[in-house]
């Protein structure tokens, strides 16, 4: 009976996943639908790809709490190394972490917004042969939230209100899903491009 009732859980858990994934992939290509009506120029292979790379980097985090041992947390350094792997590309990219366990649901949103700032700086922050090439990853854990940062080296001259009022889909997913996750999102300049993402998680 026992045994039954655990096999009813996990089945439970399997399918809440599913669920939640799909989900997630809908809304990411309802608003790839709606953002092509307001864009006359672009091309399918680039759109293509960038979906290819949204759904996985969602099985990444599923793949990653799958093999935690109550899978329902994700080993975080693990998992950027997994995303960091998609991508065929020469940049640095460091990560430190000391506690490295988040909640399956957190992890989600946070693997959304890392493929999408990943995304964005292989096409256009090191654009110049002297850049350096370096991407750092950092997660810290305090008594109620953590705190995220992302770091472009190598990216010294943006405009950060124009990033902040970019209209791409890249864009808007971070947002909506800092949006979702009741989290803070800071932008500034420091010898690079720094994104600070401040979040509650358990750890």
């Amino acid at each position: 009976m026992k045994k039954k009732q655990k096999n009813t859980s996990i089945q439970k858990e399997i399918d809440h996943k599913i669920k939640n994934n799909l989900n997630i992939v809908s809304s990411i290509l309802g608003l790839e639908i709606y953002n092509l009506k307001y864009n006359s120029t672009y091309n399918i292979a680039d759109i293509l790809k960038k979906n290819k790379l949204r759904i996985e980097t969602l099985a990444i985090v599923h793949d990653s709490s799958n093999k935690s041992a109550d899978a329902k947390n994700v080993d975080f350094k693990k998992f950027v190394k997994s995303l960091s792997d998609l991508y065929n590309s020469d940049i640095e990219i460091e990560v430190k972490a000391k506690q490295t366990n988040i909640e399956l649901d957190t992890m989600l949103g946070i693997g959304i917004i890392l493929n999408e700032l990943l995304t964005n700086s292989l096409k256009y922050a090191f654009s110049h042969k002297k850049d350096d090439k370096k991407i750092l990853i950092t997660l810290k854990k305090f008594k109620n939230s953590c705190l995220l940062t992302y770091y472009e080296k190598g990216n010294k001259l943006v405009d950060i209100a124009k990033i902040k009022q970019n209209k791409t889909l890249g864009i808007k997913l971070i947002i909506l899903t800092i949006k979702q996750m009741k989290a803070d999102m800071n932008i500034t300049q420091n010898g690079g491009l720094l994104f600070t993402i401040d979040f509650k998680c358990q750890v």
